[in-house]
């Protein structure tokens, strides 16, 4: 799943569960096989039915997070928390770097 996909799903998604109906498996020339699962869930009384890349079982309840505006953007939760984990340690090394800069700026001047 690109990143854009999921900033989307971070900053706009919706919380809900959804209920595997459908998997199926791609082998693959040099790794294992992707799998992927056909989740059902409903937003606003209309049923959908979108593919999210994870191995279930058909009758899994699967919790997801979707788009509110756009149901068809869609992945399990377990997908978004590395970007959460990912964002925060971005900051955190964009912090150290900006703190390093501004130690480097001063030693520069009074030196």
């Amino acid at each position: 799943m690109n990143s854009i996909k999921l900033l989307n799903l971070q900053l706009h998604g919706v919380r809900s569960t959804g209920v595997v109906v459908s998997t199926r498996s791609v082998p693959q020339r040099k790794n294992p096989p992707a799998h992927y699962a056909k989740i059902a869930f409903v937003v606003g009384g209309d049923r959908h039915v979108e593919e999210i890349e994870g191995k279930y079982a058909e009758g899994d309840e699967v919790p997801i997070i979707y788009v509110a505006d756009d149901p068809s953007v869609v992945d399990s939760e377990s997908h978004i928390v590395p970007l959460q984990r990912g964002a925060v340690a971005v900051v955190i090394m964009l912090l150290v770097e900006i703190v390093g800069v501004l130690i480097w700026l001063r030693k520069r001047r009074s030196g």
